[in-house]
Parts: structure tokens; sequence; C-alpha cells
């Protein structure tokens, strides 16, 4: 599967890459005008029309998404923290 990254991700495409995911950036669908516009309901559509999982840090363009059962992952604080309180754990919490 291939993910879709919303204008507002940084820096994460090369660690997907290497993660071995292939990536497709809202930023480049523009540019070469397989997108049209960067409106939330287009980007959802053209995700859900190319077998694209979403990734965004934008609430709104996460509803987008779900209002058209569209895969999306929304990256927000509580994720973050997540994360990093499950690395915690693991790396400095063992007994």
């Amino acid at each position: 599967m291939k993910l879709l990254l919303d204008e507002n991700i940084y820096g994460l495409e090369k660690f997907f890459k290497q993660l071995r995911w292939e990536v497709v950036k809202v930023e480049d669908a523009l540019k070469e005008g397989r997108l049209k516009s960067n409106d939330d309901g287009e980007i959802a559509q053209y995700a859900k029309d190319n077998g694209l999982i979403l990734i965004t840090k934008d609430g709104g363009q996460k509803n987008q998404a779900d209002f058209i059962s569209q895969p999306c992952i929304l990256i927000d604080d509580v994720m973050i923290a997540k994360a990093v309180e499950s690395v915690i754990r693991e790396k400095y919490l063992k007994h």
C-alpha cells in the first residue's frame, strides 16, 4: 500500500521510504497536475481513488477522509505523546 503525505507533513518521507513504503506527497501531486487543488475533500478523494493511506496533521482533513471512509492517520500531540511514552517505558523503565 502507498502513503499520501499531506502538505503539513515534513521530514517523514525519507523514513517511510527507508521502511519501504511508497510515498506520494500532496505537494508533488499538485505540481504534476494529478491533484487539482489542496482542498481537504479533494485530497481525501484523491487518496481514495488511488488506494493511498492519507497521513496528516490536520483534524479537518481527517474528518473529510472519515466522511468518505478513506483510511487516514492523524498525527497529533496525543499520538506523539503516546509514542514517546512507549519508548521511555521500553528503554528506560525496564526492570
